[in-house]
């Protein structure tokens, strides 16, 4: 004799193997359309394997696709650039506020004959406007703008642009951005890159692993990015609409870094200028890419 318990535990397993046939009939003539066995065992198997594919299928849309963009509350690509410069003006701004503020605890210590505090600057504080925010030209901007201006002193000669080259002769290389060459490098005019025109909003990839050493505004070259690589390898990406990296992170090849624009003095429209140095010695991008 079972007992209740196990006599339940019978039951319930008896069920589940239990066959049920499943038919769908036409309405209108009954004709048989369909017929079948079903156990609620493999019924429940069916509907987790649906739900497992529906689940990866929606899973991939959202992950590969634009359509992501279209979901309530996720950001895209054009609020994540109007953070992105909303942030950069509201640095810009809090300094212009401070040195005012000093501006004018100094006029009124004028007035009344007491000594003044001196505004600080950083080393080489030519100011550049962009629209109507006034930024600082950085020390890094100021060392790489002295390095190319002694290109007197630098001989710049094929052989040793051959020589500077062979490290990267086996090493897969990611395109900065897919867009058209509108100009070439020209040493002669200190032209140390090329210039890629792209539409609006393109973005900008690192073309190898590497750490961002200088992510900020500059006079001449606007919001650019420069990343070290291994083989003492330098990337410039200049003229961006924003950046996307700090100064310390890492960087994976192919990752997006910036986005294109047409910021800084020497801009004439929406590209990147992109450079290659090694070992102080600059790199042509065309011998490396096919753009």
């Amino acid at each position: 004799m079972f007992s209740p318990k196990k006599k339940k535990k019978k039951d319930f397993i008896n069920k589940l193997s239990s066959s049920y046939r499943v038919t769908i009939l036409k309405e209108t003539s009954f004709e048989e359309k369909f017929s079948g066995n079903l156990t609620p065992i493999k019924t429940l198997f069916i509907s987790t394997l649906v739900f497992l594919v529906l689940s990866l299928f929606f899973w991939f849309l959202y992950a590969h696709t634009a359509i992501k963009y279209y979901i309530p509350g996720y950001p895209n690509e054009e609020i994540i650039t109007a953070d992105i410069q909303n942030k950069l003006s509201a640095d810009s701004i809090a300094q212009i506020s401070a040195q005012n503020e000093l501006y004018f605890k100094n006029l009124k210590a004028l007035l009344k004959g007491d000594k003044i505090e001196e505004l600080s600057y950083e080393k080489d504080s030519s100011m550049s406007q962009e629209g109507d925010l006034i930024f600082t030209i950085s020390g890094v901007d100021s060392l790489a703008r002295n390095q190319i201006e002694q290109e007197n002193e630098l001989d710049i000669t094929e052989s040793s642009l051959s020589e500077s080259k062979k490290f990267l002769e086996e090493v897969l290389l990611y395109k900065p951005l897919e867009g058209v060459l509108s100009d070439g490098i020209d040493f002669k005019i200190g032209h140390y890159g090329v210039d890629i025109s792209a539409g609006e909003g393109t973005r900008v990839k690192a073309i190898l692993n590497g750490t961002v050493v200088f992510s900020g505004f500059t006079a001449t070259g606007g919001n650019e990015i420069h990343i070290q690589h291994d083989y003492n390898l330098i990337s410039i990406y200049k003229h961006n609409s924003a950046v996307l990296k700090s100064a310390g992170d890492k960087i994976i090849s192919g990752e997006s870094v910036a986005i294109v624009g047409n910021s800084g003095e020497h801009s004439d429209g929406t590209h990147l200028h992109f450079e290659m140095w090694q070992k102080g010695t600059p790199l042509n991008p065309e011998d490396y890419f096919s753009f």
